[in-house]
């Protein structure tokens, strides 16, 4: 009897706490480490079940199998072995969801001629222009992804949805929640077993920053408050210190220019936001947390070496960058081809150890590098300065219009492209959001 009692928003209700539930469990590689990792096949199960019949839902649901599905398990060798470590998911398993979700971005549309044209063509292009690089050397595996990378823009540029490419935000946003909270206690209840490395290397872990951005887009300031000082300490702790920055500046542009109208949610920000930078700037005993963290660490090195920061901060990226921006100028501005690399003549990075993983032993033996840490050298390098700018400036004019949670997808997607580009989940949830978007965008056209 009390079920006959149930109404469809009961329903909606009990099914947001079953799968903030799950997403709490999948968080969970330190407790859990052999179930957390395989708690993806549940949301991608459901996604298979509704794929033709709830497409909102579908994508939602997909969109969760990609995040609790572990690439790269924290406490494997260099962080890097997705075959052991703690809640790793095995390559069957994830190639599986990767395969759905772009069957799911294949399905129900319909080709654009120009689209497919254009990237026919640009496909010839970089093909020559890979050809006449090639003995400078190339990577097998860049090559792959940039192959995946040059697929996705066929799949955004050359099909159109038949019927709007939609995501159920409201799902999304519970079951991160529960992601979000299962992050904040291995942080603060587990960090004598990930602290040396990051709490969390799944290349899709930016989308734990959706919750706090559709809030202040919701105009909850309470929620939003809540949900920003959750998110900042996982960031801390997921030790990526461009996602970290990039989170700070989505939060900062919403409150700045996306009609937040409460006066005193602004203020409030602003000014906790000031005397936060104040107290991290000036206070000396808290030098010793801001060098525990990566993240935190570049206040204290912009107070004492100003100019010099950006070297101090991170002398990899400093140097990959440096060496990029030395090329002739047609290689700069349209690239080296698929899987190309990038020479160290006058041993900008030689001081990289091969215990750091930033670079492969056979890279630093050879003084010739392919795995760039900054999207604008590592897409760069490949596809062209140029180009990639270009790309940047139509998602920008693709930005939703009337849709304040398109909104938070649109800004999303900026992070992911800033923050996960260099894993095969991050390059295909990046390109998952931008179809979201697209369908947003045309919705209101």
């Amino acid at each position: 009897m009390a079920l006959a009692k149930h109404t469809p928003t009961t329903h909606k209700a009990l099914e947001l706490v079953f799968w903030a539930v799950l997403a709490f469990i999948a968080a969970q590689r330190f407790t859990l480490p052999s179930v957390s990792g395989y708690i993806c096949l549940l949301p991608w199960a459901a996604a298979v079940v509704s794929f033709k019949h709830n497409i909102p839902r579908r994508n939602a649901l997909l969109l969760l199998a990609l995040v609790w599905s572990v690439d790269n398990a924290v406490g494997a060798v260099s962080g890097y072995n997705a075959g052991s470590g703690f809640g790793a998911t095995i390559g069957g398993v994830r190639y599986l969801i990767y395969a759905t979700v772009i069957v799911s971005l294949i399905a129900n549309t319909s080709i654009s001629r120009s689209g497919l044209i254009g990237t026919f063509i640009a496909a010839l292009i970089y093909l020559a222009i890979t050809v006449a690089f090639a003995e400078k050397g190339l990577s097998g595996t860049q090559m792959g992804r940039d192959l995946l990378i040059l697929g996705l823009l066929g799949l955004t540029f050359g099909f159109e949805s038949k019927r709007p490419f939609a995501i159920d935000v409201e799902l999304l946003m519970f079951a991160m929640i529960g992601y979000l909270l299962s992050e904040c206690l291995n942080f603060f209840l587990f960090s004598s077993i990930w602290y040396g490395e990051y709490m969390n290397y799944n290349t899709t872990k930016y989308l734990i920053a959706l919750p706090s951005l559709v809030a202040l887009l919701a105009r909850r300031p309470l929620v939003a408050f809540i949900l920003v000082a959750l998110t900042i300490p996982v960031l801390v702790g997921y030790t990526h210190r461009t996602l970290f920055l990039a989170y700070i500046a989505s939060v900062l542009v919403i409150i700045a220019f996306f009609s937040i109208r409460q006066g005193k949610l602004k203020r409030s920000l602003f000014a906790g936001g000031f005397i936060l930078v104040v107290l991290i700037l000036g206070a000396a005993d808290l030098q010793s947390v801001l060098y525990r963290y990566k993240s935190l660490a570049f206040f204290d090195t912009i107070q004492f070496y100003g100019t010099d920061a950006l070297r101090m901060l991170d002398p990899v990226r400093y140097a990959s960058s440096a060496i990029y921006f030395q090329l002739p100028l047609f290689e700069l501005l349209f690239g080296r081809g698929f899987g190309s690399g990038l020479a160290d003549p006058s041993g900008a990075l030689s001081f990289v150890r091969a215990d750091q993983s930033a670079f492969s032993i056979e890279e630093l033996s050879s003084g010739y590098f392919f795995s760039f840490h900054d999207v604008w050298v590592d897409v760069g390098l490949r596809f062209g300065f140029l180009p990639f700018i270009g790309f940047l400036i139509w998602l920008a004019r693709q930005r939703p219009k009337e849709s304040r949670e398109g909104v938070a997808i649109w800004i999303l997607s900026f992070v992911g492209i800033i923050a996960a580009f260099y894993g095969t989940s991050g390059l295909i949830s990046i390109f998952f959001l931008i179809r979201v978007v697209k369908s947003y965008h045309s919705a209101h056209e």
